[in-house]
């Protein structure tokens, strides 16, 4: 792989085993500072330094019927 480069991230599929519940919003932190960069279920992110990156995904789940998150 070259640099930079721009990596896609999809989660679309992305499921809940509780019933009642759906996702509600997905978080994407690229540079583990505890910081969200990016929101969506698509997202894109250029890589510009060959080093190992860690990406943090935050999911959240709601259930309307029982208001809870």
């Amino acid at each position: 792989m070259s640099l930079p480069t721009i990596i896609r991230f999809d989660a679309t599929d992305i499921k809940v085993d509780g019933y009642g519940y759906d996702l509600k919003n997905i978080e994407w932190d690229f540079n583990n500072d505890g910081k969200f960069e990016k929101l969506g279920e698509k997202v894109e992110y250029e890589l510009i330094e060959e080093k190992r990156y860690t990406v943090t995904v935050r999911y959240t789940f709601e259930n309307k019927e029982k208001n809870d998150t």
